[in-house]
């Protein structure tokens, strides 16, 4: 007798996607980014039941040295139940990175953390490079309750550790770059 999975992992449509974030209220809403390539996404089934998801989008601008080429983004990530939250960046980054950087040839995925609302952890606990902070205007796509975050967090993930610790370096020598710059600005306008 053959019966359904308990648990499945599955390449999902983006209207089932965004059928669950907006049931589940994720905070940004449906995803209605701009497309570049058709979006590559996820959902995590219990019995048949989605419970979880991920959509994966090409990045819409430049960021940390990354562009269309070398990067996506983790655009949204949302469960039923906040723990399974887990269990999806697990599954993400052991089965859909590997997928979706086969098919668009994008190594690196980010992924934006509001820092206002979250920690980080859910990146950190998974080994993921927090690559910067950053602020940024409002989201015209976003909801009310997210448009005026202006904190984020930029995290990366590359399947190899090797890869993460030379982006961390360059990443440390931009800052330092950056901070120097900040230094010399300010000694000739007191000057």
């Amino acid at each position: 007798m053959l019966i359904d999975p308990l648990i499945s992992f599955d390449v999902i449509d983006r209207d089932e996607a965004n059928d669950c974030l907006v049931r589940w209220g994720h905070r940004m809403g449906a995803n209605n980014r701009p497309l570049y390539r058709a979006p590559i996404d996820f959902g995590l089934r219990e019995m048949g039941e989605l419970q979880g998801v991920i959509c994966c989008d090409t990045l819409i601008k430049e960021t940390c040295g990354f562009d269309r080429s070398t990067a996506f983004e983790l655009s949204r990530i949302c469960a039923a139940a906040p723990r399974i939250n887990r269990a999806l960046i697990r599954l993400f980054t052991e089965f859909a990175q590997p997928l979706v950087a086969r098919t668009w040839g994008t190594a690196w995925a980010i992924s934006y953390q509001n820092a206002k609302m979250h920690r980080g952890d859910l990146y950190r606990f998974d080994q993921w490079l927090r690559l910067r902070e950053t602020t940024g205007g409002s989201d015209s796509r976003a909801l009310g309750s997210t448009v005026s975050s202006q904190r984020r967090v930029i995290w990366g993930w590359h399947p190899s550790v090797a890869a993460r610790d030379a982006k961390a370096a360059e990443m440390a020598r931009a800052e330092e770059a950056r901070r120097e710059r900040d230094r010399q600005r300010k000694r000739r306008k007191a000057a």
